[in-house]
């Protein structure tokens, strides 16, 4: 019998513990309802200072998204996109700064979020030799910022990583007009050379496409191949 009560106590005290713990996570979660937009701008952002970015996001999202006509809502969006960018999630963090800019177009962090929509794709470029849509989307942002605000100091960084983006751009033409001349494809490492000095003719490679042009002209000309015409091409 005192082995049963024993028994009971215990079965007693495990479910009054769990009660207790389910209702302490009730009032946690009903104290995250009751924050106004402030309150949980702050816990959102010391989460952030402490490492903790899934909780760090999921406040944040709510000041975004319950209380969108704030000044904690715009600040609470540009965090959002800068804590993406920071995990690597370039994609995602590319459409939160678009977001931002599309209902935010006259806040002063305009500049910087231009910037960093540059720095979305320019952080995905893996090298000369891959294919350059990426470098190809970031000079197309960082051009806008220049164009757009020159005397920015974010313009300033953008015409940097702009020139890096043209040079690796011009080092993929070369790079592939250097693979067709080795299989004595004449006709399109040609293509490829004049490409790049018509296009990239500030970025160092110039002199080299020309030596490689003229090279393709030998080549074609004992051949007995024809450049294209304009029309042609």
């Amino acid at each position: 019998m005192a082995k049963y009560l024993s028994y009971t106590k215990c079965i007693i005290l495990i479910s009054c513990l769990i009660f207790s713990a389910a209702g302490c996570a009730s009032n946690k979660a009903r104290k995250l309802e009751d924050m106004g937009h402030a309150e949980l701008l702050e816990k959102g952002l010391k989460q952030l200072d402490e490492g903790n970015m899934a909780r760090a996001l999921q406040s944040l999202l709510l000041v975004k998204d319950r209380y969108p006509y704030t000044e904690s809502a715009i600040t609470a969006s540009l965090k959002l996109a800068d804590t993406y960018f920071s995990m690597g999630e370039y994609a995602t963090a590319y459409e939160l700064y678009a977001e931002f800019e599309r209902y935010h177009p006259d806040d002063e962090n305009i500049p910087y979020v231009k910037f960093q929509r540059g720095l979305c794709y320019y952080k995905q470029i893996r090298g000369f030799d891959r294919e350059q849509k990426h470098a190809l989307g970031a000079s197309i942002e960082f051009a806008k910022l220049v164009v757009e605000y020159p005397d920015n100091e974010y313009s300033e960084k953008a015409r940097r990583y702009y020139r890096k983006c043209l040079l690796n751009r011009s080092k993929f033409e070369m790079y592939t007009g250097n693979f067709y001349f080795n299989q004595k494809k004449y006709l399109a490492a040609l293509q490829r050379y004049t490409y790049a000095i018509e296009n990239f003719p500030d970025v160092g490679q110039y002199h080299e496409a020309l030596e490689k042009i003229s090279m393709c002209k030998v080549k074609m000309a004992e051949l007995g191949i024809e450049p294209l015409t304009t029309e042609e091409k």
